[in-house]
This record gives C-alpha cells, sequence and structure tokens, in this order.
C-alpha cells in the first residue's frame, strides 16, 4: 500500500505487574526516551496512537529486542494468528502443510492451552488491549495538562480515543469469537490488578455498549483516514456481533428464545442497511481491487490495516515480499498475471476450497491452475 503508518516510538507494555521492588525506568539506552519526554510532544502522543494500529500488523518496534511478545515473530503476528484461527479452520482454506507448530490440531478445532497459534492471538489481542487501557489513562485532559501537551492535541485527541475504545472493543469482539468466556480489564482497572473474568454473554454486552457510545464520536466516513477506524466501521462490527448473538448470548445448553434472536436479526439489518447506505463507500468495480498494491484507493474497503514494505514487517501481514497474508495463497503463474504488490510466493500452501470458488460466477474464477 502507498500510505504509510509511520510508528514514531515505543511505548511499554502493560498487563500492570505489582511489585515491592523499586523499578529502573530509565532508558536502556542514550536513543530512547523517558515517558515524560515521549508525552510532553505531539509527535510522541502521535506515535503512541499509531501504536494501537501497529499491534496489529507488525510484531513490535523492530529487531528481536523490540518484539512485543517473545513468540516467533513471524507466526505470532496478529494477522498471521488471526487468519490461522478464524479462517483456517473453516470449510472455505485447504492449508497443505498442517504437520508442525500444531497446525492440524489449530485447523480442526481440537484447541489446547499449549497450542502456538491460538496462544499467539490470544496474547496478541490483550497486548492491544492493553494498549489501548494505557493510552485512554494517559489522554485524560488532567494528564495532558501535567504534560504540558494538551493545546497541542485537543482538536485531535477526541477521535483518538473514540478510536481507541473501538480498537479495545473489536480486541474483546475477537476473544468473545474465538475463545467465549475471557479475562476483562479496562482503563479504569488500576495497573497490577488481575483482568476480572467474564462471560461471554458479558464480553458480548460490552462490546456493544462500546460501540453504541462512541457511535458519534468517532471520525465520519466523509473525513476517513486511510487505517483508521471510522463511524461506518463501527456500524459494521455491531451487525457482524448481532448477527451471532445467539451463539455469543446463549448458553452452553440453550439457545435464546426466538423473540430475541429475530430482534438481534433486526438489529444486524439495520446497521448493515446504515453501512450499505453510506455514500462514501461503494462496491469495487473489479473485486480484484480490494487486494492490489494501492487498495488503500478502493472505495469498498471501510478500515483495512494499512501495511507495506517499507515500515511493516515479520512475515505476518500484507507487506510486499514477505508478508504471510498474500504469499501463502499464492502462486508463481498467479503472480505473472496480477499485481498484487508482492513478488514472494508461498507455492499454494493455502488454497480455496471449491465450497466457496463456487459461489463466484464461472466469468469471475480467474485462476484454473493445474
Amino acid at each position: 500500500m502507498k500510505k504509510y503508518l509511520l510508528i514514531l516510538i515505543s511505548i511499554g507494555l502493560l498487563f500492570g505487574f505489582s511489585s515491592c521492588e523499586t523499578l529502573d525506568l530509565d532508558p536502556e539506552s542514550e536513543t530512547s526516551l523517558t515517558e515524560k519526554e515521549t508525552l510532553s510532544t505531539y509527535d510522541g502522543y502521535h506515535g503512541f496512537f499509531l501504536k494501537l494500529y501497529s499491534s496489529m500488523t507488525n510484531p513490535g518496534q523492530g529487531g528481536a529486542g523490540g518484539w512485543d511478545v517473545f513468540f516467533d515473530a513471524g507466526r505470532s503476528v496478529y494477522l498471521r494468528a488471526l487468519s490461522w484461527c478464524q479462517e483456517c479452520p473453516t470449510d472455505e482454506v485447504v492449508y497443505r502443510t498442517a504437520s508442525g507448530y500444531g497446525m492440524r490440531q489449530t485447523t480442526s478445532f481440537d484447541w489446547d492451552s499449549g497450542l502456538e497459534f491460538p496462544s499467539y492471538i490470544y496474547y496478541r489481542l490483550y497486548i492491544t488491549i492493553s494498549l489501548c487501557n494505557d493510552f485512554l489513562r494517559k489522554t485524560e485532559d488532567d494528564f495532558l495538562k501535567s504534560m504540558g501537551v494538551y493545546d497541542e492535541v485537543k482538536g485531535e485527541v477526541g477521535y483518538w480515543r473514540a478510536e481507541a475504545r473501538f480498537i479495545r472493543a473489536y480486541q474483546y469482539y475477537l476473544l468473545c469469537d474465538l475463545f467465549g468466556s475471557v479475562g476483562w480489564v479496562d482503563d479504569s482497572s488500576p495497573n497490577g490488578t488481575y483482568p476480572v473474568q467474564k462471560t461471554r454473554s458479558e464480553i458480548f454486552d460490552y462490546v456493544e455498549s462500546e460501540l453504541i457510545d462512541i457511535d458519534n464520536q468517532l471520525m465520519p466516513a466523509n473525513k476517513v483516514v486511510h487505517g483508521r477506524a471510522n463511524q461506518v466501521a463501527a456500524w459494521f462490527l455491531l451487525s457482524k456481533l448481532y448477527i451471532s448473538a445467539n451463539v455469543y448470548r446463549s448458553t452452553s445448553h440453550d439457545n435464546l428464545p426466538d423473540a430475541q434472536v429475530v430482534e438481534y436479526s433486526k438489529k444486524a439489518l439495520s446497521y448493515a442497511k446504515k453501512v450499505i447506505d453510506d455514500q462514501n463507500f461503494s462496491l469495487a468495480p473489479n473485486y480484484i481491487e480490494n487486494f492490489l498494491k494501492d487498495n488503500n484507493t478502493c472505495k469498498e474497503i471501510i478500515w483495512g490495516l494499512a501495511g507495506d514494505a517499507i515500515y511493516s514487517f515479520g512475515q505476518g501481514g500484507t507487506e510486499s515480499g514477505t508478508g504471510y497474508i498474500l504469499a501463502y495463497p499464492t502462486d508463481q503463474h498467479m503472480l505473472e498475471s496480477v499485481d498484487f504488490g508482492t513478488t514472494m510466493s508461498w507455492g499454494l500452501n493455502g488454497v480455496l476450497r471449491s465450497t466457496i470458488v463456487d459461489k463466484f460466477d464461472e466469468e469471475d474464477q480467474d485462476f484454473h491452475l493445474n
């Protein structure tokens, strides 16, 4: 993609541990900045804000010592781990090299606490939640004024805070979808406290309430910035949440009453219609435009995680050259036919099943490789 989210700073991560010992908070190198130095400038705060997004594209701040989690910097990247846990177990994809790293267990939903890919996405989601919580604590008016930066950021910080809450709600939505009952913590939770275990239904309620509450605080679609969430993205997520309410809000023994299912379905339809009717987005004239290297200009993408060959790394996203999402389902013949913005092919390690291919019209089934 041609537009970049440039990450300016490194922010430490903050599942909040308590200790009786005094921590040494001085930077380890002369080029590192203290929190006060970082958060006393507009650029520092802007970089902190962009870190919320980059936590979903990069393994960390760069280099082995800069990873956000000490896992494999390729396989543990957000999009790669998410695709393994959410897409590869479905009837959409066949993954041919399914012997190592717990791949076969992951794709067959035979999950346990020691399995790599579910662990990767679980920790990634909580890292982003932790970043969002810390950002929200440190963008309160009193804190901004104490840093002497209030006047510089006051024109944008409202959008930043709403987007942080959207990103956090999205992480909890994925936790609800993938794991059900999970630990919950937000910016009101003091550092050093353990998350509170909540039921899947309670996580559903929390995500719903957050998305509704920030509806008018998010950037409107006519001001959309590539790579940043906007109001329509929240409508889209609410629709996805409601359409699966019978799963998320039911117990292990009973489904929701039919009347509640109908009510949630009506809500899903209502928000989906708001998305469809918004004039700032439309279906791409050619479906392939969603996946090309200049898709930052595609009107069909409501919210996409920005990545490119310069500022993205870790073999887990869509960056050119080594991006997993582009490379694993790509064959050299495909690269010769269409410019996907990558030169890397993993030899069709992952391919679409005919179940999904057959849903497209024959003339839209572009690749018939022997």
